[in-house]
């Protein structure tokens, strides 16, 4: 009723003078225009749109794999234009939403239709009034991150996920899910064909591919007269360096700059510096709560900072152990490198991108908009810039730091570091001047990187399906992981060494159990995690087996104990 506060209904429907009832809306689908004409499209984009739209009116999934600037967004919105058409919907998603903006952007350029926004950042209202609008059919198009997938869209003509790979569509918290895994059902539900694409995809969807369950295209040359960047490999053994950048790298850094261009510096680490040490004693300061070290923070005031739990301490001004004050930082962040740049290259802006520089509202796009601007500039950040951005300017990228992800406990970590440098590389040379990518590392034998360097991404991603395939690991086999937690990490282990013993008198259970083992990080927030993995080359039999044998834990289990079932999991950690 118009004109009438809420309260006040509120407080006629209490005394019974009214009732309030909502009435669903009936489904009206909107108009769509061109706002603006297609690219033409070269033979392999054009190719692709065809395939896709064959199958317009049925289930179908696709793998777009294309390199990095080879049109994947041309190819969706001219397969979204023939969708919209014929008066049905399309769900767009992307793994972050930093990344809305520029994508709603390209859309509104092209459609003049109604664009429904569904991210993390909406408060209930809007969030409402986006879900509203998709199940009355007012939205032709809903643009949001992973939750966006359970949208009501009663006539849902296309679903796309975009940067198919990211980590960012696996819920790892809660209600455990992969919206990949849900679009690609829905997409079965709804007799609509799902589009997954991306220049990395995961080691997963080519197996689908492989098995004949999803068809796919390439895109084997960037849109345009762009060029793939150069990868050059930088031995820090030998090179020499300035503030942990090699000079080589400073040189050329420094005729991009002078030439009016732009340079992104790629550091996945956050804070000024991951370790505070003592010069006298060595003690290291870490988190009461975790077993991992403090960050130092600089900004927006001196402090440390456990980026697994969220505590906060004051910058200690002397060492709590013997007293000396001679504490220093080793490592670098981004707010190190930050400080480092500013020194090398004081006629340049340096613009850094991480959790802490855009946390507020709005922040971010004011950045987008920055590095838009054909201006010189260091674009210095984390993964934040990694995720398909269309830098234009950019002509040099560097990677300071790549052996952390070549070590790790976790058998996806080389397929993550693999898809990390051929993105970030991907921001490299996109407009009209050609790219180089530098990466600085102690391990230039690796062979990741020669894969890289010598071949492509497709080849490794080959080369590693052989390699699970031998191991007998995901995706040839399926898994579920078992997380335990409590304050005593005894208690754990002999909880999960109990039922492994239960489960292994299953009759004919084909199944592996590995563990129970302390998680890589063993104690985080004060409490101690311990895992199980069980593996199995038949899902079926393994969620059988499973299903009461997880309800019997449940109900074991003690009160202070949580116990989380993760399937299908993405991270060991």
């Amino acid at each position: 009723m118009a004109g009438i506060e809420t309260a006040t209904l509120k407080a006629l429907e209490k005394k019974e003078i009214c009732a309030c009832v909502l009435e669903p809306q009936d489904f009206n689908p909107q108009p769509m225009q061109l706002a603006q004409m297609p690219l033409t499209a070269n033979p392999e984009q054009k190719h692709a749109v065809e395939q896709v739209l064959k199958y317009r009116n049925q289930y179908q999934a696709f793998l777009l794999d294309g390199l990095t600037g080879s049109g994947k967004t041309e190819v969706y919105l001219q397969i979204m234009e023939q969708v919209l058409k014929q008066g049905k919907q399309v769900l767009v998603l992307v793994p972050e939403i930093g990344l809305t903006p520029q994508t709603i952007s390209r859309f509104q350029s092209r459609f003049h239709c109604h664009i429904a926004l569904l991210h993390s950042g909406l408060n209930d209202s809007k969030r409402l009034q986006a879900w509203q609008s998709a199940e009355t059919g007012k939205a032709s198009i809903v643009l949001g991150t992973r939750s966006a997938i359970y949208t009501p869209m009663p006539n849902l003509g296309l679903i796309i996920l975009d940067e198919e790979h990211d980590l960012s569509f696996k819920q790892q918290e809660g209600f455990r899910y992969h919206a990949r895994d849900v679009a690609l059902y829905r997409g079965h539900l709804q007799q609509c064909p799902v589009i997954l694409g991306s220049a990395t995809p995961s080691i997963d969807s080519y197996a689908l591919v492989q098995h004949g369950k999803m068809q796919a295209l390439e895109l084997n040359q960037r849109a345009g007269t762009a060029l793939m960047p150069k990868i050059h490999i930088l031995d820090l053994k030998v090179a020499q360096k300035q503030h942990g950048i090699s000079l080589q790298l400073i040189q050329d850094i420094k005729k991009r700059l002078e030439k009016k261009e732009q340079v992104l510096i790629f550091l996945n680490r956050r804070g000024y510096a991951p370790v505070l040490i003592c010069g006298s004693c060595g003690w290291q300061a870490q988190c009461p709560h975790c077993d991992a070290n403090f960050t130092v923070h600089r900004q927006p005031y001196q402090h440390l900072h456990c980026h697994h739990c969220g505590t906060i301490h004051r910058m200690p001004e002397h060492c709590p152990q013997c007293q000396h004050q001679e504490l220093v930082t080793l490592g670098m962040g981004t707010g190190k490198v930050e400080e480092h740049l500013n020194e090398l290259f004081p006629d340049f802006e340096v613009i850094r991108v991480d959790r802490d520089s855009t946390s507020r509202v709005g922040s971010w796009q004011k950045i987008y908009d920055k590095i838009q601007k054909s201006e010189p500039a260091i674009l210095l950040g984390t993964q934040m810039l990694a995720k398909g951005h269309h830098f234009p300017y950019v002509t040099l990228v560097a990677i300071l730091d790549i052996d952390s992800g070549l070590l790790s406990v976790d058998f996806r970590a080389t397929e993550r570091t693999a898809q990390l440098i051929v993105q970030v590389a991907g921001r490299a040379g996109r407009g009209e001047h050609k790219g180089d990518v530098y990466l600085q590392t102690l391990r230039p034998d690796h062979a990741l990187l020669n894969t890289l360097v010598n071949e492509n991404y497709r080849v490794f991603a080959q080369q590693t399906l052989k390699e699970r395939q031998m191991a007998r690991m995901p995706p040839y086999r399926y898994a579920i992981l078992i997380r335990c937690e409590s304050k005593d990490q005894a208690q754990n282990t002999e909880f999960l060494q109990k039922h492994a013993a239960l489960l292994r008198q299953y009759p004919d259970l084909a199944l592996d159990i590995w563990g129970p083992i302390p998680a890589p990080m063993e104690r985080k927030a004060g409490r101690y995690q311990s895992h199980m993995v069980l593996l199995s080359a038949d899902r079926p039999r393994l969620h059988y087996y499973v299903r009461s044998w997880w309800q019997n834990m449940l109900q074991d289990k003690p009160s202070s104990m949580k116990l989380t079932l993760d399937i299908d999991p993405q991270e060991l950690s």
